[in-house]
């Protein structure tokens, strides 16, 4: 409806993380040479993990959601839309989290991508991939695994403010996710099949 905030904000979030990237060259340069260099600097001891760890985590999990992609049905250019997109809105929420405290309410990417160029030009299987994954592409952060970005890098803008040394809080951030997600898997499988999905 009138005056379509959610549209608004959809623009105004790609704005934002073109704008983000695109101020943020000369450290992605540096993070760049450090990751193909030999030797570190000083200052990568400070960062929660060095560059090279990170890049090929990032590789590594970009791959792996598009090969996910394509394992689902989908064409190429779509998973890597869609990936594109999904990961890009999380950094865009997290970073506006972590300056401002404020979560926008953008369009879920199903409704982004149907909407820029038609659902005709979409492959069944891709349909249904983008509504099967809603539970990450919602259009609130709050109801998403977004939820994780934003908690992190509030985590990290703390540590960075009271001197806490980010490799030690990363650490705790990959134990915590460990044993969450094994706990979190059996809470969640051994509840639905007693209650059902919604309690009943």
């Amino acid at each position: 409806g009138f005056p379509a905030p959610y549209h608004q904000a959809t623009g105004a979030t790609i704005a934002l993380g073109t704008w983000a990237l695109w101020i943020a060259r000369p450290r992605l340069a540096r993070a760049l040479r450090l990751t193909l260099g030999r030797r570190a600097d000083g200052e990568e001891a400070l960062e929660p993990l060095p560059h090279r760890w990170a890049v090929a985590g990032l590789a590594l999990s970009l791959a792996w959601m598009v090969v996910f992609c394509w394992l689902a049905g989908c064409r190429l250019i779509f998973a890597a839309a869609f990936v594109g997109g999904l990961v890009g809105s999380y950094l865009v929420f997290a970073r506006i989290r972590a300056e401002t405290s404020l979560v926008p309410s953008v369009l879920d990417q199903s409704s982004l991508m149907t909407m820029v160029g038609g659902s005709a030009l979409l492959r069944p299987k891709e349909i249904v991939t983008l509504f099967t994954m809603r539970w990450a592409t919602f259009q609130s952060p709050s109801d998403t695994f977004a939820t994780c970005a934003l908690n992190a890098l509030d985590c990290y803008k703390i540590a960075d403010a009271a001197g806490i040394h980010k490799r030690r809080l990363t650490g705790g951030f990959a134990i915590v996710f460990v044993v969450s997600l094994i706990a979190g898997i059996v809470v969640f499988l051994t509840g639905i099949y007693r209650a059902g999905y919604f309690g009943t």
